[in-house]
């Protein structure tokens, strides 16, 4: 097995694979433990995915930047939510900051860049529209389930919508400047 694991293409499918998965538990986790009065969920799973990401890179700085680009633009965008009126999220330690939470999906999201969704780098268009189109999925999900509140339900798919077509491909492009390796897979 440690022989296997050597081979650059199998370290780089496991980290996809492995990373899309934790992704997705990231979702759930914060998503569901929201709802269910706890920060613990999304901040345990997101510290298995910053360690699998660690155990799969060979470029560690790409994921360390990702990382803070993605608790950068959440806090700044969450923020702006939160004071608009916009949205109300469960568990929120200060009245104009996003919750420990929210800021994990942040962070786990941004990071999947050099993993999973590495595929969107060399595609902006692509990457808008899913943008706009899985974050409004994923915001009225979240509202659905009982993580967050909002009064203008609409306004905030089209609010949310519009910001993600912009910031998605923006950490594609964050992420692809910071891949190193000729081949277009730097980080794994």
């Amino acid at each position: 097995m440690s022989g296997l694991m050597r081979d650059p293409m199998t370290r780089k499918r496991c980290a996809q694979v492995g990373n899309f998965v934790l992704l997705h538990a990231l979702w759930l986790a914060a998503v569901f433990g929201a709802a269910s009065g706890t920060n613990a969920w999304a901040a345990s799973v997101l510290v298995v995915m910053l360690l699998f990401g660690m155990m799969f890179s060979r470029h560690r700085r790409s994921d360390v930047v990702m990382v803070f680009a993605g608790v950068f633009v959440g806090v700044i965008f969450e923020s702006l939510l939160i004071h608009s009126k916009l949205i109300e999220y469960k568990l929120m330690l200060h009245e104009d900051l996003p919750p420990l939470w929210i800021l994990a999906l942040w962070m786990g999201f941004s990071q999947s860049f050099n993993y999973s969704l590495r595929w969107l780098m060399p595609r902006p268009v692509l990457a808008a529209v899913l943008g706009a189109v899985m974050s409004v999925i994923s915001v009225l999900s979240g509202i659905h389930i009982g993580a967050a509140d909002s009064p203008y339900p609409i306004l905030l798919a089209v609010v949310y919508g519009a910001v993600w077509a912009c910031v998605v491909p923006l950490l594609a492009v964050t992420a692809r400047r910071l891949s190193r390796d000729e081949d277009g897979y730097g980080q794994i």
